[in-house]
């Protein structure tokens, strides 16, 4: 018999809403703790993936480019359409996340939201800095946002993939950054179909094809052979996941409770009180950026405390 009380893990699949055709939710699991450390470390679970990107075919000017990388956004929601999913509480107060089949017009507006092209040498870096701090979702409820710097006088740009770490992990990013790449190939080349490997994701289509495509959760991606619940390595690896999430909790979140770790925030970012846990700020505000770099033998030292833990370094950021 299992120690932990076994659970409906169909509640994690997307379900249109009843109530409105055009709506889309699924409920939420470990992307609540990843929510609430958010909200109280300004920076933390923030994913980014950047990169200098070489055209070969001479870039065109700004104002088209921007154009060409829109569509490329575009395109890509209709392949990763949790692109555009933001968060929503439900009557009861929980956070779900929610995606809306856009109309022609809300796809504009969103596009101009998330969607940010200039021509400036500002690096990378330093962009990744600033946005940090920023709230994830933001006021508008968007959760992830694709920046462009032209770089003057050459053809070269610097992107930059900024998103929650609700609906993307790092390697998630990266292969939504593949896909925004091979788009914008397609388009500096000519191909304004933008068609290429994803062949649905053709331009003429109308939305509301792409919710087909909206990613699973942890629990829905496992094949028949592989536990899900109610069995001793079940219970054993969720029994080390829940005492690593304590540990990780009373570290980088000191004023949490790890007893009731239920949220959320309403649309205008304020805390929401719902499972008896008091009134707090959101976080300690902007975040300080120190580098140092590490001799090597104090690098082997660290890498072997995290083996030890079986954390990895990128979690202690």
């Amino acid at each position: 018999m299992s120690i932990f009380p076994l659970f409906d893990d169909t509640v994690f699949q997307w379900r249109p809403s009843s109530a409105d055709p055009a709506k889309y939710t699924r409920k939420l699991g470990a992307e609540h703790m990843v929510n609430c450390m958010a909200l109280y470390n300004h920076g933390e679970l923030i994913t980014f993936v950047g990169l200098t990107v070489e055209s070969y075919i001479p870039l065109p000017d700004t104002a088209t480019l921007r154009t060409y990388v829109r569509a490329a956004w575009a395109h890509t929601r209709r392949t990763v359409p949790t692109l555009a999913a933001g968060l929503e509480q439900d009557a009861t107060g929980m956070l779900n996340l929610v995606y809306r089949v856009p109309t022609p017009t809300d796809a504009d507006a969103w596009l101009g939201r998330t969607v940010h092209v200039t021509e400036d040498d500002m690096p990378l870096d330093a962009l990744r800095t600033t946005l940090s701090s920023t709230p994830a979702p933001d006021a508008h409820g968007d959760m992830t946002w694709l920046h462009v710097l032209r770089r003057p006088g050459t053809d070269t740009f610097g992107l930059l993939f900024h998103s929650s770490h609700v609906p993307f992990d790092g390697t998630g990013a990266k292969a939504v950054v593949n896909r925004v790449l091979r788009h914008l190939a397609l388009l500096l080349a000519g191909d304004t179909t933008c068609e290429g490997e994803d062949a649905p994701a053709q331009s003429g289509r109308e939305w509301g094809a792409e919710v087909g495509q909206l990613l699973p959760s942890a629990s829905q991606i496992l094949n028949e052979s592989e536990v899900r619940q109610g069995d001793p390595l079940y219970d054993q690896t969720l029994s080390e996941l829940l005492a690593t999430m304590r540990d990780m909790v009373k570290v980088g979140v000191p004023s949490f409770s790890c007893s009731n770790p239920c949220l959320s925030i309403r649309p205008s970012g304020r805390m929401q009180n719902n499972h008896g846990v008091k009134h707090r700020s959101l976080g300690p505000g902007n975040t300080v950026r120190l580098e140092h770099v590490f001799a090597p033998i104090e690098s082997e030292a660290i890498i072997t405390s995290f083996k030890e833990k079986r954390w990895s370094p990128n979690q202690a950021g």
